[in-house]
């Protein structure tokens, strides 16, 4: 599965699985009896949160860097398998999932909420298996590819409190060459299926390799973001009498040699791939119409986003269609204030007249705070109860 899908994916199902999970921490009901089908509903659906609990801890295992993202530290020294093997592997783990919770569980017995969780789990794999024809169809290495997301994500989210934190932290650099090696050869695979990005993106993934290698302790001009932090990270383990100054030199000549040997290395494969594949990108707008099957990966995309059986041109027609409605009543409203010019006119008017500004003063600082209160109160008095 591609970047894109595979970061939209993975934030549907931490989704899905949080709404799943909203009751689990319910207490049993008693035992379901024949004379009490109230009871015997609830206890469906408490055996049927309890089993989505399972299936989020389960899910989790798929992913480190999620467990990080969610404070887990297990697996605290790994990334992700993200090869096209291990998203055959994750899908048929929610097709399992999906058959098994029909083979368990009664639906009809379930009360509401259940059924919710039910139906977005069916959801939920049915989003995959669409998205799947289209793996290779996303760009990998562009702009805020993973070659850029994992040095942000050691740097922002892998803290480091204890010694075996540090040394978790050098396994994750020592990691990063197999983890790059996978999502190149997705690109070259998705290349030779002929999904390529265009070459001013090849260009700007090229700057941000460089931006990840500027420094120590892969140059002399300064430290490196990821020097920088690991330095960073020993420098407190050490002033929290957590590690000794040997202990911090010998954690941080470790994590200089998972630098120079795993990351470096990586980086530089996916340089070499990037500048020799610019040569074979398009130079002009890409489209997913240009794409291999674009129409049906457009079409795809666009039910992902909209969960609506709508096309591209449908889109269009109604953004057509919304664009006149608004242009009406924008022309109504210019005319009703009597307003005589152009609609742009108009427009550079209500910029421009001070009589739409509150006053740059403290009682025109309070009168914008007090019309925000009002929309806000407005807005939450038409809320659900239950936000």
């Amino acid at each position: 599965m591609d970047i894109q899908m595979e970061k939209y994916m993975r934030s549907l199902s931490a989704l899905v699985l949080c709404l799943l999970l909203v009751a689990c921490s319910e207490p049993a009901p008693p035992a379901a009896t024949a004379s009490n089908p109230v009871v015997e509903v609830v206890s469906e659906s408490a055996r049927l949160n309890a089993w989505f609990d399972e299936q989020f801890q389960q899910e989790l295992d798929f992913s480190p860097i999620s467990k990080t993202f969610q404070g887990i530290k297990t697996d605290y020294d790994k990334l992700d398998d993200v090869s096209e093997a291990a998203s055959e592997r994750q899908l048929q783990w929610r097709r399992d999932s999906l058959a098994q919770m029909r083979a368990d569980f009664d639906y009809e017995q379930l009360d509401e909420e259940a059924k919710t969780s039910w139906d977005l789990w069916v959801y939920t794999l049915d989003g995959v298996e669409r998205a799947q024809p289209f793996r290779r169809h996303g760009f990998i290495f562009g702009r805020g590819g993973p070659h850029a997301e994992i040095p942000n994500f050691l740097i922002n989210f892998h803290t480091v409190e204890t010694v075996d934190d540090m040394r978790a932290y050098v396994a994750r650099l020592n990691a990063i060459d197999d983890m790059m090696g996978q999502y190149l050869d997705l690109s070259r695979r998705a290349a030779e299926d002929g999904i390529r990005q265009p070459q001013w993106n090849y260009d700007f993934a090229l700057g941000e390799l460089d931006r990840v290698l500027a420094g120590a302790p892969f140059s002399t001009s300064g430290d490196s973001p990821l020097w920088a932090d690991v330095q960073s990270k020993l420098a407190a383990l050490q002033a929290a009498g957590t590690v000794t100054a040997a202990e911090s030199e010998t954690l941080a000549e470790s994590a200089r040699s998972a630098l120079l040997t795993s990351v470096q290395p990586a980086y530089a494969a996916i340089r070499e791939w990037l500048q020799t594949d610019r040569a074979n990108a398009p130079t002009d707008r890409l489209g997913s119409w240009t794409l291999p099957n674009g129409e049906a990966y457009y079409n795809e995309r666009l039910f992902a986003m909209t969960t609506l059986p709508v096309t591209a041109d449908e889109v269009h027609a109604t953004g057509l269609a919304e664009v006149a409605r608004l242009r009406a009543a924008l022309e109504a409203l210019k005319d009703s204030v009597g307003f005589n010019g152009s609609l742009q006119e108009f427009f550079v008017s209500m910029r421009a007249d001070q009589r739409f500004y509150f006053a740059d003063t403290d009682e025109g600082r309070e009168a914008y705070l007090q019309l925000a209160r009002d929309y806000l109160a407005a807005v939450t008095a038409k809320l659900p109860d239950y936000f």
